[in-house]
Order: structure tokens, then C-alpha cells, then sequence
């Protein structure tokens, strides 16, 4: 109960904070992207991600991102022309997946 009140303020958070500009993902910085990694770690490297979801809660492109405990999370970064989507799972905080998304 107490984790679900916690993400409903965030989310609420994050829909009045605004709406922050797209950035694609540098293909470097993706390839630094470790399994074992924290969220954090990946927020430093890549910067806040386009999209989020945590359990069934969707955050879209937050202004000021704020990190949610959650079990299991999904991140999404926006890609263009040449770089393609991406998406990174994390299992209890940690990066259990990576991956570009074909269009």
C-alpha cells in the first residue's frame, strides 16, 4: 500500500513538473551500459529516459525524473534515423536488460 501512494505522488510529481526536450541516446554511452548497474549509474551515464514504466504505472517524458523503487522497471530512450529506440529492464534497481528496438 504504502509503495503503491508512493508511486501515485511521483507520477502526479512528474505530470506537473512538464515535459522535458528529446535526446537520443549516445550509442557510446549505451555500449558503457553494464548488466549489474544501478538505476542511478544508468541515469548519470544516459540522462532521464523518455518514457518509464514501473509495475503499470507509465511515466512519459518527465521533466525532472525522479527514480522510483519498483521490483521491475523499463526504461525507454527515443531514437532517430540512424539510432534506434532503446530499452533498459531493471530488476530490483539493477539492469537485468538492454536493447535497441528495431522500428
Amino acid at each position: 500500500m504504502r509503495g503503491m501512494i508512493l508511486t501515485l505522488m511521483t507520477l502526479l510529481f512528474l505530470l506537473v513538473t512538464g515535459v522535458s526536450a528529446q535526446r537520443v541516446v549516445d550509442t557510446r554511452q549505451f555500449g558503457l551500459i553494464q548488466l549489474g548497474m544501478t538505476m542511478f549509474e544508468v541515469q548519470r551515464r544516459l540522462g532521464p529516459p523518455t518514457d518509464a514504466q514501473y509495475g503499470s504505472v507509465l511515466v512519459s517524458q518527465a521533466a525532472n525524473f525522479v527514480l522510483i523503487p519498483s521490483v521491475k522497471a523499463r526504461w525507454f530512450y527515443r531514437g532517430n534515423d540512424r539510432v534506434p529506440d532503446t530499452e533498459i529492464t531493471f530488476i530490483n534497481g539493477k539492469v537485468a536488460n538492454k536493447e535497441r528496438i528495431s522500428q
